[in-house]
């Protein structure tokens, strides 16, 4: 009997150093088929919705309004070798030279560098000018999105579901038609977000992270948030033991790298890495409106700031609170109309509905106070958000 026990207490020890079974063997061979699967499915129907819109837009020859026209612009300029130099006025902030070229002072380069070998490759078309942001929006934005539908859940089909369903979003398909930014920036601000996820059991994505951070901000330069939000979300995803881990820093490191050329650029330029335009132009925006600001001939003479937002309106104050209530209803509810989900948490819900509102002005958009400008659109608040 005892010759039995001792020979049971043996066995496992035995098992433990035979070889893994098939399965355990086959698993990571099945997740990178399960991965690759899913990637081939979101590439082969983004290509086929990427060729319906070439389809469509090869017959308009008109480029869009002035935003859509300075990235096409910039492509060009790049294309020919000129960096982001510009022979136009793009604002009456600042003077420029008698031959108003000049560097790129109001939007990133990233649109720009992403048109400009199209336009060497295919020629200086209005339907070449849109060709990146349609690929991103068909097949980048729709495979980070996957990405961080699978960082969250681990599992494969929802980031295939995930990745079809912003493919298929009919907002995104018409703003993809046009040369602007806003595709390739959820692409890349969706792609961070999954690295740092994914680096709580591949540290190796903090690198990545960085860079994404960096590409985030040449599309949109309001993105330079990320330099500060990247280690708190760090922070959340893996604990403080991630600044010892050798790829954050690796991947900050990234960030700053990259974004030192472009910074260099301004500084030398104008004397502020950080300069645009688009900081006088957050002075007024949504208070006042948009020709008289942005058209006022200032020359460099009593510029606005950015301060000026908060200074010189008085109902700054009350269309903020009524602009945070729409996103927290478009948090809660999933849209700023419908039922009032304040109600939902008693007492206090109430009285944040009220301070939101202001003055006791409902927070849906449906009921604002006429002071409130007709261009805010609670969606850029999810932006935003």
């Amino acid at each position: 009997m005892e010759e039995t026990v001792e020979s049971a207490k043996v066995e496992p020890a035995a098992n433990a150093t035979a070889r893994p079974a098939i399965g355990a063997r086959a698993w990571p061979w099945l997740r990178a088929l399960a991965a690759a699967a899913v990637i081939a499915v979101i590439v082969m129907f983004g290509l086929r919705q990427f060729n319906e819109k070439v389809q469509l837009v090869k017959p308009v020859q008109y480029i869009g309004h002035s935003d859509e026209a300075g990235y096409a612009l910039m492509g060009a300029s790049l294309s020919q070798g000129r960096g982001i130099q510009v022979d136009y006025v793009s604002t009456f902030f600042i003077p420029y030279a008698p031959d108003i070229t000049h560097r790129e002072d109001h939007w990133p380069p990233f649109m720009g560098y992403s048109i400009a070998p199209c336009f060497y490759f295919l020629g200086k078309e209005a339907w070449v000018a849109r060709l990146p942001a349609m690929f991103y929006a068909s097949i980048g934005l729709p495979l980070a999105t996957a990405l961080l539908a699978y960082a969250l859940s681990r599992r494969g089909y929802v980031a295939l579901v995930a990745g079809l369903v912003m493919m298929a979003t009919p907002e995104i398909y018409l703003a993809s038609l046009r040369t602007l930014s806003d595709g390739a920036t959820a692409m890349l601000l969706a792609a961070f977000c999954a690295s740092v996820i994914l680096a709580r059991r591949q540290p190796w994505m903090l690198a990545l992270a960085g860079i994404f951070a960096a590409g985030a901000f040449y599309a949109k330069e309001s993105e330079l948030w990320l330099l500060g939000i990247y280690p708190v979300l760090a922070i959340l995803c893996c604990g403080f033991r991630v600044f010892k881990q050798q790829w954050f820093h690796v991947g900050y490191l990234a960030t700053l790298f990259l974004l030192s050329p472009f910074a260099y650029a301004n500084w030398r330029e104008y004397g502020n890495p950080l300069f645009t335009t688009q900081t006088y132009v957050s002075s007024f925006y949504g208070f006042e409106d948009w020709d008289a600001g942005y058209y006022a001939p200032y020359w460099g003479i009593d510029l606005p700031k950015v301060s000026d937002r908060w200074n010189r309106h008085p109902n700054y104050e009350l269309m903020s609170r009524a602009q945070l209530g729409d996103v927290a209803q478009y948090l809660l509810a999933g849209g700023s109309d419908g039922r009032d989900v304040w109600n939902d948490f008693g007492p206090r819900g109430i009285e944040a509905r009220d301070w939101l509102a202001g003055e006791g002005r409902p927070a849906s958009r449906n009921n604002r106070g006429r002071d409130f400008p007709a261009q805010w659109d609670p969606k850029l608040g999810i932006h935003v958000t």
